[in-house]
């Protein structure tokens, strides 16, 4: 009798586990090196998504991080030609814990919403607001530096920089004729624990409520180190999955929105 039952079980599981593998629908591109394709001619890029009938092509130097809905990773690291439904043999599952199994499906809901946006179609205001600014909005940033970055509309024109802190009305108005421009976090203009809003416009004298502004919040020391507390697990599991520090920075900055040097 007890020997039926435990067959019975194991059956059970084994039908769950085929039924947990049709049902993945999707994988999500997380990290590439080199350059991996799919199916043959589409280059592979963080947030692409990778439906089934599709298949990825890698060569020796390639190396693909994907990850699905549950915030599992898969990893391909050697050439091969893979379709869809071989993918899961890939899983690094049992490498994760719930850190950052969360922390990824996380990143996971994120990237969807931005495929879901450009699948609909986002139409902006006008003008600058179609234009991708950094440091992206709404971030929190550490550092002795902030590096404001814009892909300039006209590249032989002077463009200006709007900046102002959320306490003050008037806005500090900078030049310059490229697409960047470096400020110092030295109590001047910047100060620690305040948050910021800036955007750009080729006019020196723009009507304000036409601009598209980002903010961020410029952290102290006690402020990021008070944030940093809670990754500090994600931290350390991404380094035993492999991930270099500049990596680990890259992806909290991207997906968790703290930008640090």
């Amino acid at each position: 009798m007890g020997k039926l039952l435990f067959s019975k079980l194991i059956m059970l599981f084994a039908m769950f586990m085929g039924l947990a593998v049709m049902a993945q629908e999707q994988y999500c591109v997380f990290k590439v090196e080199g350059k991996p394709l799919l199916n043959d001619s589409i280059p592979l890029q963080k947030g692409v998504f990778i439906n089934s009938g599709q298949f990825l092509k890698l060569d020796e130097e390639d190396k693909v991080v994907l990850l699905d809905e549950t915030g599992s990773i898969y990893e391909l690291d050697k050439k091969m030609y893979i379709p869809f439904k071989n993918i899961v043999k890939f899983t690094k599952r049992p490498e994760q814990t719930s850190f950052t199994l969360k922390y990824l499906k996380f990143i996971w809901d994120k990237l969807w919403q931005e495929e879901e946006k450009e699948n609909i179609g986002v139409v902006f205001r006008s003008g600058w607001a179609s234009i991708p600014l950094k440091p992206a909005d709404s971030v929190y940033i550490y550092g002795s530096e902030v590096v404001f970055n814009w892909q300039e509309k006209q590249t032989d024109e002077t463009n200006y920089l709007f900046l102002r802190n959320n306490d003050e009305k008037e806005y500090l108005k900078l030049s310059t004729n490229g697409s960047t421009l470096t400020l110092p976090v030295n109590d001047k203009i910047l100060k620690s624990d305040n948050t910021y809003y800036w955007s750009v416009s080729s006019e020196s004298e723009p009507e304000m409520k036409g601009l598209y502004f980002h903010s961020f919040y410029l952290l102290s020391k006690d402020s990021f180190d008070l944030k940093m507390r809670k990754f500090k697990g994600v931290w350390k599991e991404f380094e035993a999955l492999g991930f270099t520090e500049d990596e680990i920075k890259n992806s909290l900055c991207e997906d968790k929105g703290l930008c640090f040097d």
